[in-house]
């Protein structure tokens, strides 16, 4: 995570809520159906993108974004983490009684600063 915020202050990442101002240019949009035909995996119900991480092509991915959405997935409630081949899924743990929100944040940037690292 410290990795992704010296990226963040460099202005090589922005990783935002989803329709949060001050992003970089993107190669799709911030809207959830943009990010659905990206997800390798089987169908998603109910699906909500919550947020997206786009790298500066000085960092040369391939991808330039990163998108969590909010899901079903065979009737289970979790997130995709919409990433090109590294893409999961992540079931949110039952019972889950903690804030929601919170939990995503630490998800995505737990997923962004591995792949910054390349682990």
């Amino acid at each position: 995570m410290h990795c992704a915020w010296e990226l963040e202050q460099g202005g090589l990442l922005s990783e935002r809520p989803a329709g949060a101002p001050g992003m970089m240019e993107d190669e799709g949009d911030d809207e959830t159906e943009a990010w659905l035909p990206r997800w390798p995996g089987e169908p998603l119900k109910d699906a909500e993108l919550v947020r997206v991480a786009r790298f500066s092509p000085k960092l040369g991915f391939p991808s330039r974004a990163i998108g969590l959405l909010r899901a079903k997935l065979k009737g289970r409630k979790g997130h995709a983490i919409v990433d090109g081949d590294r893409s999961v899924w992540v079931p949110l743990p039952s019972p889950f009684a903690g804030d929601v929100a919170k939990y995503e944040v630490l998800l995505f940037r737990v997923h962004v600063g591995r792949r910054l690292l390349k682990l």
